[in-house]
């Protein structure tokens, strides 16, 4: 017996050192066996059926002599070694019986998938379906290698390869877990399950291919097995097989499926000849997978024009035509649809109109129809196309060399006359390239000049001309000319105080009047609400002018549908605000325009009321709309908003409700339940301002206004070039004299009396006319701000949590303040055009890490390197900062790209945006802007750490940074900034817990993570940060380095107050620090001992 061998010592590599003569003989392998009694596992005999199956034959003799060492020390006859060409599988799987009876062989085939395993060839896979024979008479768990995608990802598609075409009676995939059902009556003697050993009808299989056709390194190999077997074999099998892996309407294909559909079932069924095996397919596919049959279609027409008319033969042999141009994508269906209507088969008119209707918030049913057009236009204009005869004529063949246009003169004119009235024409992006159609069909067909412009006069539908598509696009463009109408009216609105009534007037009638005037009044509704996020930065005349205009809009119903729940929503957005700012003045004079309408909307008044402060101001105003939502409430007209369809489809006040409910919390309650643990102080303050803001209800005097700032907004000097449009035409507001509206008689605030400004009423004197003391206005916001002053010292000597209101989602991150403001001051860079800005967004939307390389040629030429700053700027500001599950595609993306100068200018916007968000005031207060801090976070790390790049102390000290965040009081919105950037370390091979800048930093969070009362939320952040580093927190040693530092003592958000701070009748009068001011660092004398 020879000695035991060491624990790093396998079975499978001593078996190979001693070649095929260890299996000669039983008694042979037994003394192999021998040494490792007891300490074989599954593993280990896994390793070694991979060694049966991969050195079956030629295994390499031993150079060095080892092997008879090796023999001898285990008392070995090497006699045999001389003779033996191949393993003895009946020994080798005997012995393993025998010393290990109860070996679990479901869990040995499990273990295949590790590192180096590989089958070489069919004989090698005959050897291991031999070895599990003789070992268990169980039958080869299938999904031990088509269950999952194995960490060895190579070996298992070489072991697959083979698996697939062996004889049923080695490897039967009959008893899969799941497979299609039989494609029966293909006749032509073709099986229906495909292959003899049905490996090709089994879902499971197609799927861990499939996933391995994603891995770059594979995806060759598989699509070659898929060539060389199934495609020639059963291609209907494979088809159907494959159409079956995602569900009916996920086209969104990988690899393989892209390949099966255009490489397997194009050809198959639109260029085979008729046969009972691709009926069956066709059939199964139309009922099973309509949309992925429909999406081959699309793909198959798009490199072949001219076919369309075999595929609508196609789809009449399913006869569901009407269906199939319902759900096909637009480019088929328009296609297919003027055809079908050139063959008497499709009403086209009716069926435009429907399709427009359904489509007309995405606006991809209207540009595929303008492509379309314009590709078939041209073609009959030069000669390549011969015009479609009119519907139900006898369709001419074509002569020399011509095609037959899908267009006759009657579809184009109804194509474009359905267009217009759907509202193409103010849809920027669109409108120029509808008037290029137009253009084209009057060439192609001067006979029907007539009709065509019939149709461009043709009105725009309900909605048409303010619809989600012309007042929410952006990077768009309407005409040049348009542009320059709309701004001269808002012109007149600010410079020449033209009272907001006339304007309003002068909208109402362009809403229904000529084509021309309705894409005006679009392009003025756009403008107005693209110029929203500038609104902080307007003078205040010109602010309550914009208030005055948009709360007119709604109080006249000139809004539906999608933008009227905009419009809705940003109101709700300005009253979130805190009293006395810019938007707060905004939402509340917006508000009081259109106050009788509310009752229209009881979903926006259950929102509103959910704005603690909002009672406090306008008390009267919350008691209406609570009587608003009593009503509904009991009416049951107020349950729907939340479900209601956005794209008209439903009433314009529902709807509006929907869109207002975007973005806010499910769950708001109203604010009259108070907080039990509220301390009376607060209240009294609340109260307190109330009282004195009613005292100066209707104490307003005349007196002329001062002239007006200049605005800042990124427009303020005119052009149409983003923002800035409604307030700034030329070189901005200069000055005015603004009148407010009477004070209310008793039943309003005083508030509401300040921030509701009528211009018409000054203009024609009408009741209670005057101007608003300026003095007035300087009262009101201090005497709000003093309010706030008092709650919220009240708030932070408790240490509360933020309101619940705080915690709704109005204020999302697409318009944080901090960004935007931080992005004003990067706005030197070059700007692209509308047209490159439009592509670089649609490109960005539909990137995905699959499509990664065909994006990036496309993107690359536009965006490098003209533009690569300003593409950085967007990159982090419009995707990173605020679509965290998409950083890694970005990353892949960026590498793709393999620009370096792209990634250095991307690396330093990230850390230029992420020091304005750590030194902004609302870190502290608002966790949306910590959202974006953290996300921020994620991505440096992923930019740096998890690329083995470090983050240098002159980009930004991460250990300065805490220590700095330690003394301001900024721990809350500073580690976890921190811990999202380190988390890009567990994909670094070099940042681990052992690296000295790693281990400084820990070192100092173990630090904080010791202090007394710091907060349970910063332990957290703590304790996560380390498990990002599988360290434990008691084998970090604590630094010191923080506990001489002097750190904010009074309302410090990282750690709990003093019981001195909490206690009933405690001081509420210690100096606040100011936003914006330096921190007083030193604690004051009262607390200075209590902290030792």
């Amino acid at each position: 017996m020879g000695p035991p061998l060491a624990a790093e010592h396998k079975l499978a590599r001593v078996m190979r050192e001693l070649g095929y003569s260890c299996s000669s003989s039983s008694d042979s392998f037994k003394a192999v066996l021998q040494p490792f009694q007891g300490r074989i596992s599954e593993q280990d005999v896994a390793e070694v059926l991979g060694l049966l199956a991969g050195t079956h034959r030629g295994l390499e003799p031993d150079a060095l002599g080892l092997a008879d060492t090796m023999r001898a020390a285990l008392s070995i006859n090497s006699n045999s070694n001389e003779t033996a060409s191949t393993w003895n599988v009946a020994v080798i799987m005997d012995g393993i019986k025998a010393a290990l009876p109860s070996l679990n062989w479901q869990h040995v085939a499990e273990h295949l998938d590790y590192e180096g395993f590989s089958i070489p060839d069919a004989a090698g896979f005959s050897q291991l379906m031999a070895a599990w024979r003789r070992a268990t008479s169980d039958t080869f768990p299938l999904a031990a290698i088509a269950g999952r995608v194995w960490n060895n990802a190579a070996g298992q598609l070489s072991l697959l390869a083979q698996a697939v075409s062996a004889p049923p009676d080695v490897l039967s995939w009959e008893r899969t877990s799941k497979k299609i059902p039989p494609l029966e009556g293909m006749g032509q003697g073709k099986s229906p399950l495909g292959t003899p050993n049905q490996a090709w009808a089994s879902l499971d299989l197609l799927a861990v291919l499939s996933q391995l056709a994603e891995v770059p390194a594979l995806s060759a190999g598989v699509l070659e097995l898929l060539r060389r077997g199934p495609a020639s074999a059963c291609p209907e099998v494979l088809a159907a097989c494959v159409a079956t892996l995602r569900s009916p309407t996920d086209t969104n294909w990988g690899v393989l499926e892209r390949f099966v559909w255009g490489s397997v079932a194009a050809p198959l069924l639109f260029e085979g000849a008729a046969s009972s095996s691709r009926n069956v397919l066709l059939q199964r596919l139309w009922q099973q997978r309509p949309a992925g049959l429909l999406q081959c279609m699309a793909e198959y027409l798009a490199d072949r024009s001219g076919r369309a008319g075999e595929l609508l033969d196609v789809l009449l042999e399913v006869k569901s035509v009407p269906a199939a141009l319902d759900f096909a994508p637009p480019g088929l269906a328009v296609e297919l649809a003027a055809l079908a209507s050139q063959r008497k088969l499709l009403e086209l008119e009716k069926w435009l109109t429907a399709r427009l209707s359904r489509d007309a918030n995405s606006g991809m049913f209207m540009a595929a129809t303008l492509t379309f057009l314009e590709i078939q236009l041209g073609g009959i204009i030069e000669g390549r196309l011969t015009p479609a005869p009119a519907a139900g004529g006898s369709r001419s063949s074509s002569s020399g060399g011509q095609g037959v246009s899908a267009l006759s003169a009657e579809s184009t004119t109804l194509f474009l006359r359905g267009l217009y009235t759907a509202g193409a024409s103010v849809v920027p992006g669109l409108a120029a390239q509808l008037v290029r159609a137009l253009e084209l069909a009057k060439k192609a067909f001067p006979a029907a000049e007539a009709a065509l412009a019939a149709a461009a006069a043709s009105p725009l539908g309900g909605g048409a001309a303010d619809s989600g598509l012309a007042a929410t696009a952006t990077g768009g463009a309407f005409p040049e000319s348009i542009e320059l109408e709309a701004n001269s009216y808002f012109q007149k609105l600010y410079h020449e105080r033209q009272p907001v009534e006339e304007l309003v007037a002068q909208l109402k009638a362009f809403k229904v009047g000529t084509p021309h005037q309705q894409v005006v009044f679009a392009c003025m509704v756009h403008n107005l609400f693209d110029e929203y996020r500038f609104f902080p930065n307007y003078p205040d005349p010109e602010l309550d002018t914009t208030a005055a205009l948009f709360g007119a809009l709604l109080h006249h119903q000139l809004l539906t549908n999608i933008t009227l729940g905009m419009a809705l929503r940003h109101v709700l957005q300005a009253l979130a605000r805190p009293p006395g700012s810019k938007m707060f003045r905004f939402g509340l004079g917006a508000i009081s325009q259109f106050k009788s309408e509310l009752q229209l909307w009881p979903k926006f008044c259950e929102r509103a009321l959910a704005i603690p402060h909002l009672r406090t101001v306008d008390p009267v105003l919350c008691a209406h709309m609570e009587r608003i939502v009593t009503t509904a409430t009991a009416d049951g007209t107020g349950e729907n908003g939340d479900h209601s369809d956005l794209t008209g489809t439903t009433s314009n006040s529902s709807a509006a409700d929907a869109a207002a409910s975007a973005g806010s919390s499910s769950n708001h309650s109203s604010s009259n339940s108070k907080d039990s643990r509220e301390p009376a102080v607060a209240a009294a303050a609340s109260n307190n301002v109330s009282k004195a803001i009613s005292s100066n209800a209707g104490s307003t005097t005349a007196a002329p206004g001062a002239p007006g700032a200049t605005s800042q907004g990124k427009g303020a000097q005119g052009g149409s070039s983003g923002g800035g449009k409604a307030a700034t035409a030329a070189n901005g507001p200069q000055s005015s004299t603004l009148g407010a509206a009477p004070a209310s008689n008793g039943s309003g605030s005083g508030a509401k009396a300040v921030a509701h400004r009528s211009i018409g009423n000054v203009e024609k004197g009408s009741s209670g006319g005057g101007s608003i003391d300026t003095n007035t206005g300087e009262a009101y916001r201090d005497m709000v701000s003093n309010a706030l002053v008092a709650q919220q010292a009240a708030s932070m000597a408790l240490n509360d949590k933020p309101t619940q209101f705080e915690r709704m989602t109005l204020n999302m991150t697409l318009n944080n303040e901090t960004l935007d403001t931080a992005e004003r001051k990067r706005s030197d860079t070059d700007t692209p055009n509308d047209v490159i800005a439009d592509k670089v967004s649609f490109l960005m939307n539909n990137l995905t890490r699959d499509n990664a390389g065909v994006k990036c040629k496309e993107l690359g030429p536009v965006i490098l390197p003209k533009y690569t700053e300003w593409f950085a700027n967007y990159l982090v500001v419009k995707r990173a900062a605020q679509e965290p599950n998409h950083h890694t595609t970005y990353i892949v993306m960026l590498d793709v790209l393999n620009s370096k100068d792209l990634v250095k200018t991307v690396l330093s916007t990230t850390y230029y945006y992420c020091k304005a968000l750590l030194e902004s005031d609302r870190a502290i207060t608002q966790t949306n802007e910590r959202t974006l801090i953290k996300q921020l976070g994620s991505w440096l790390g992923l930019l740096t750490f998890a690329k083995n790049k470090p983050v240098l102390a002159k980009d930004m000290d991460l250990k300065q940074l805490v220590a700095d965040a330690y003394q301001r009081g900024r721990m809350i919105a500073v580690l976890p900034f921190v811990e999202k950037v380190l988390s890009g370390c567990k994909e670094s091979k070099v940042f681990k817990a052992t690296n000295p800048m790693i281990a400084g930093i820990l070192s100092m969070l173990a630090e904080i993570h010791g202090m007394p009362r710091l907060k349970l939320n910063i332990s957290f952040v703590i304790e996560m940060t380390f498990k990002t580093f599988e360290v434990q927190l008691a084998d970090v040693c604590p630094s010191t380095s923080l506990r001489d530092l002097p750190r904010l003592q009074l309302h410090n958000p990282d750690f709990s107050a003093l019981p001195e701070a909490k206690a009933p009748g405690g001081s509420l009068n210690a100096p606040l620090v100011p936003p914006g001011a330096p921190p007083a660092l030193t604690p004051p004398p009262n607390l200075a001992a209590a902290t030792r």
